[in-house]
């Protein structure tokens, strides 16, 4: 299927192939983004229970939104091809990265913590994988653990009545030498035959051998069954014992005698790891350096962020780790770089589990803060948690997402000190362009706000043309940056380029909802901008309430619509 097209799909290379299906890399020829593709095999169609259970893999998975577990995009069934599309993870199977003496016990650990944390999340949402084991696991380069494939998932609850199971009991499915007893014989299961299929994993990571390496699949059975693993330490001399006991525990006949759920089977890993300062003198301090990337908003600077608030994972999540990463999904969701419904749960997620660590966590607060009045629209809830903003960086995220919005203009210019790109912004929003321009000259050159802010003045001073120069800069410094490009094309429609600015809006690739609203306006096409700045109102895009604000459209803010949706956005 190599270069074919499925809908706009374009099939890039073959990546693998299982039982069920046939995995391709290939890019979203509207959003401009790789994907994965997994493709029903042409020898289960027609076969109801398979491809029931192959649809149940999209279900399953894509009722769960966390950072350790892959994400669904969508399930379509087109000219008798069935595929699931799914989230591009670069990066290796778990398996190609363990070597025959084991991983190091802290590197077992990390690994270990972050899958416990997808089966708790998977666990909570009613759902057992059943299919646990490293060809499952996917680490990226920067050693973020991704949990894959719920092709065997089985939903604990949420079954219409009516329902039939996918599986009845005296039927085994699974892979023989990770799978619990129970499954093994195909008795009823819950949670507590993940974490058996968990300490398998473990137990592999530890030693480098299979904890039930048997040379057929029957005698693995058996096995499994009836045989318990040598103890991990006898593998490898320096396991600490409290992780080799774990996974005995974990690898227990009976699931009465192992961990109760994956919440206490995580709790007591995280009891065994490493401190934050070993991993500080062993690997440095990612944290640090994903608050300094985080600092300068740009889209290079917010991608170093993340890759080093996954290293940081990697070497010891404490409480400022998660805070960082909340701080990040929600910063690319305020300046229009991800998607909102995206970005927002994760930003929750993380600064949920920061508070869990630290509930006096300043970062994690302000993030929280940050989501709830920006993409909930709770602004009296997110009063309370930015208040938590002492610092003086956390002061100007207040001043910028929380303050401005709000029209609190004179407490966000001074919670925002001397950042000229962020007191342009205000200015801008405020109509005083002359501050605006003041203060996007004194600002760094390679700041790519204040030269947005610069480009919108010269629209409204009727300069359209400096105004695209000025955004082309922008773009060298943030070449697909979604506010520079909306600005652009805008410039475009005023200095009579409109096939440049056609152009610019039909080209592949995610932008904010709000993104057409000015270039609409600048066409004349007033009705059309408030239907599309109605719409970014109902996908939640945090980026309307700037469009809003700007200059361009001052000759509306009497239009009855415009209130409305000022209204709507609660400021």
């Amino acid at each position: 299927m190599t270069g074919k097209t499925l809908l706009h799909y374009e099939i890039l290379e073959k990546l693998g192939e299982g039982g069920m299906g046939v995995v391709y890399k290939a890019r979203d020829l509207r959003l401009n983004r790789i994907l994965v593709l997994k493709v029903l095999r042409s020898d289960q169609l027609g076969d109801p229970s398979r491809e029931r259970r192959f649809f149940q893999e999209a279900s399953a998975a894509s009722a769960l939104n966390h950072p350790n577990i892959i994400t669904i995009h969508d399930l379509v069934s087109v000219d008798n091809i069935s595929f699931i599309v799914m989230e591009y993870v670069q990066g290796q199977p778990l398996d190609f990265l363990i070597p025959t003496k084991g991983l190091p016990a802290p590197i077992v650990i990390r690994y270990g913590l972050q899958i416990a944390d997808a089966l708790e999340a998977a666990h909570a949402a009613g759902i057992i994988h059943r299919d646990l084991k490293p060809g499952n696991v996917m680490v990226t380069p920067a050693g973020w653990v991704k949990l894959l494939d719920f092709g065997l998932a089985k939903l604990t609850r949420g079954r219409r009545p009516d329902e039939a199971p996918l599986t009845s009991e005296g039927s085994i499915i699974g892979t023989v030498c990770y799978m619990s007893p129970e499954q093994a014989a195909a008795k009823p299961l819950d949670a507590r035959s993940d974490i058996f299929s968990f300490g398998t994993l473990l137990y592999e990571m530890a030693t480098g051998r299979r904890a039930f390496n048997q040379s057929s699949p029957i005698s693995a059975l058996n096995a499994v069954l009836r045989e318990m693993p040598p103890w991990p330490a006898e593998k490898v001399r320096r396991l600490p014992k409290a992780l080799g006991d774990l996974i005995l525990k974990c690898l227990a006949k009976d699931p009465n005698e192992r961990f109760g759920s994956a919440s206490e089977l995580k709790a007591t890993l995280a009891a065994i790891a490493p401190d934050e300062e070993f991993w500080k003198e062993t690997i440095g301090d990612p944290c640090s350096e994903g608050d300094n990337a985080l600092r300068q908003m740009t889209s290079d600077s917010l991608r170093r962020a993340r890759e080093c608030y996954e290293r940081a994972v990697v070497a010891g999540a404490h409480s400022g780790v998660y805070a960082g990463i909340s701080e990040y999904y929600a910063m690319t969701a305020l300046l229009g770089m991800r998607e909102p419904s995206e970005a927002a749960p994760r930003s929750v997620w993380a600064a949920t589990k920061a508070i869990e660590m630290d509930a006096n966590s300043d970062r994690a607060h302000v993030a929280l803060g940050l989501i709830r009045a920006n993409y909930d629209l709770r602004w009296a809830e997110a009063r309370p948690l930015l208040e938590h903003a002492r610092s003086a960086h956390h002061r100007l995220r207040r001043a910028l997402f929380f303050l401005r919005p709000l029209g609190l203009f004179e407490e966000a210019e001074a919670d925002a000190a001397n950042d000229s790109p962020t007191l342009a912004w205000i200015a801008l929003e405020k109509g005083d362009l002359l501050a605006a321009e003041r203060h996007a000259s004194q600002a760094d050159l390679d700041s790519w706000i204040a030269i947005w802010v610069h480009a919108w003045s010269l629209m409204a001073r009727g300069r359209p043309r400096d105004a695209i120069e000025t955004c082309q800069s922008a773009q060298e410094l943030e070449p697909d940056n979604p506010m520079i490009e909306s600005a652009l094309a805008t410039a475009y429609v005023m200095h009579k380029q409109a096939d440049a600015a056609k152009r610019l809006l039909e080209r592949p690739g995610w932008r904010p909802a709000s993104f057409p609203v000015p270039c609409l306006l600048a066409m004349g096409q007033a009705d059309r901008a408030f239907e599309v700045a109605r719409t970014a109102l109902q996908r939640r895009d945090p980026g309307l309430l700037t469009v809003l604000r700007l200059p361009m459209m001052r000759p509306y803010r009497t239009d009855p619509r415009y209130r409305e949706l000022m209204t709507a956005l609660g400021v």
